[in-house]
């Protein structure tokens, strides 16, 4: 009940899992969501129930599965109706192992994220880090501090960094209009109205990761080994302006669209 399913995906061991995005009224409720779960997975009745049944997720938009079945899940503070964080603990990342049900967290400590949203993330295929889409200032995609950009996480020594701070590729484009939701649920509109950057993906060899707005009709790439190089100049002067100024690719498609994914074929 006024829910919807945000992202979709298939485990390795074929398990169907949905996120589904929560929101908190002024009395600190979750908003619609009855069974009081934003992470699911469907069971042998062909129904869904909570994937960390005895873990307290927050509000769940990105995740990422690995080879090895083991889940990246994205948990972010709480956001109320009027867009206003309503907890104050640190948005973070869990790695999630079914196989033996270790929880690993990692907090995004050292780094601003104020007005922060967080959509998406991807991991690289062995497993060094992890990229976040960050939509950056909730229902106020124009706004030139909305502290947009993709957070790295290093995830041997935990160290956390944002690059491209506030770049021109995480915003919505100006002269796309989006069609409100046929409802007036309160969900769909803040998602519908909030989420710039939406989608990440890693290419195949790990060299290159594309990203896309929800209002745009570009795609983004930017080289890893771009990235690495900043955040290893970052390291040696503690200068913002090293990730920050990373070359940033594009190329043009057809329509918007909310997600994408990549082949192994690398398509």
């Amino acid at each position: 009940k006024e829910c919807i399913p945000y992202r979709l995906k298939v485990s390795p061991d074929e398990n169907i899992v949905i996120s589904i995005p929560s929101l908190y009224n002024s009395s600190n409720s979750r908003i619609g969501n009855e069974n009081n779960f934003t992470l699911a997975k469907m069971n042998e009745n062909d129904k869904f129930e909570s994937l960390l049944e005895n873990y307290n997720l927050y509000s769940v938009m990105g995740y990422y599965i690995d080879k090895d079945n083991k889940y990246y899940i994205l948990d972010q503070v709480k956001i109320s109706e009027n867009g206003y964080k309503v907890d104050k603990d640190t948005p973070k990342l869990i790695l999630y192992n079914p196989n033996d049900g270790k929880i690993v967290e990692y907090k995004f400590e050292g780094i601003n994220l104020t007005n922060s949203i967080l959509t998406d993330v991807i991991v690289d295929h062995e497993g060094k880090y992890a990229y976040i889409t960050d939509s950056g200032n909730c229902g106020n995609l124009m706004n030139e501090n909305s502290n947009s950009g993709i957070i790295v996480l290093k995830l041997d020594s935990r160290k956390v960094y944002r690059i491209l701070n506030n770049h021109s590729s995480f915003k919505a484009d100006t002269n796309i209009n989006l069609q409100k939701p046929l409802t007036n649920n309160t969900i769909n509109n803040f998602i519908s109205e909030a989420v710039g950057v939406n989608n990440i993906q890693i290419s195949c060899n790990d060299k290159t990761i594309f990203y896309s707005s929800s209002r745009s009709n570009n795609i983004y790439s930017v080289s890893t080994k771009d990235i690495l190089k900043a955040i290893e100049k970052y390291d040696k002067s503690q200068n913002s302006n090293n990730l920050n100024n990373i070359k940033v690719n594009f190329a043009n498609k057809k329509f918007i669209s909310k997600n994408f994914i990549i082949s192994s074929k690398n398509n």
